[in-house]
């Protein structure tokens, strides 16, 4: 089936998205280079910052329901569920949510506390504040596309650095298989499921309710929010200390 104009040009603008994230000077350094206690005061930023995101998935719920973007809304709604760990029964399975598994990857390297960082946590303060909801989705969208991509880079760090928490082996036993697959989860799983399922399952809702131009204006400008942000944050030589 042919593709629409639509998203041909957020496929477009996303795709130049991710190339200019993979010329961010400090990517080497996520994946192989840095120190293991650098890696770690990195791994903690990131990680607290990671927690802004359900504050924007809740506010283009609400605004997608406002507005009657059904496509939208279910596929938000689905993406939220999965972050609280709701099953189809409506109840919260606490193992599920991703709020745990962050924490268990936290605590199988024993990180750091954060406050996260500042230019980025205001962005997404921002964008969870706004009115606006084609930019509000579009910002969702990109992370969707953006996350996959940057969460190899960490994957092939932590394997790197510390083989001993992450990378399962043939000689180890049932309990320490476990513990390094429950300490990994949290990585491999939106490294998968947000290629697989959020991002493409976001992108087709946007194309059934045709944007207009001024919605089309505000995903771009979402688009860009995020790759700065990105760019900001990998481009600072502190998210190391």
């Amino acid at each position: 089936m042919p593709q629409s104009a639509t998203r041909i040009r957020i496929v477009k603008e996303l795709n130049e998205m991710i190339k200019d994230f993979k010329k961010n000077p400090l990517l080497p350094l996520v994946q192989e280079e840095a120190s293991p206690e650098q890696w770690k005061a990195f791994a903690a930023k990131r990680l607290q910052s990671a927690t802004a995101f359900e504050a924007v998935l809740g506010k283009a719920i609400a605004l997608s329901a406002t507005c009657g973007h059904d496509a939208v809304h279910s596929a938000l709604t689905e993406n939220l569920s999965d972050e609280i760990g709701r099953q189809s029964d409506g109840s919260i399975d606490t193992t599920r949510a991703h709020d745990g598994w962050r924490k268990d990857f936290a605590r199988a390297l024993q990180l750091p506390a954060s406050s996260g960082y500042p230019d980025y946590d205001l962005m997404m303060s921002n964008v969870a504040s706004s009115s606006e909801p084609f930019l509000v989705y579009g910002v969702l969208l990109a992370l969707e596309r953006l996350i996959p991509v940057e969460f190899t880079y960490i994957r092939e760090g932590m394997d790197t650095l510390f083989p001993s928490v992450f990378v399962v082996s043939a000689k180890d036993s049932k309990e320490v298989r476990s513990n390094k697959l429950k300490a990994r989860h949290y990585i491999d799983d939106h490294i998968d499921h947000d290629a697989r399922q959020h991002f493409p399952d976001l992108l087709d809702a946007l194309e059934q309710i045709s944007p207009d131009a001024k919605a089309l204006t505000q995903l771009s400008k979402a688009i860009a929010l995020v790759a700065t942000a990105k760019r900001t944050f990998y481009n600072d030589p502190s998210i190391f200390n």
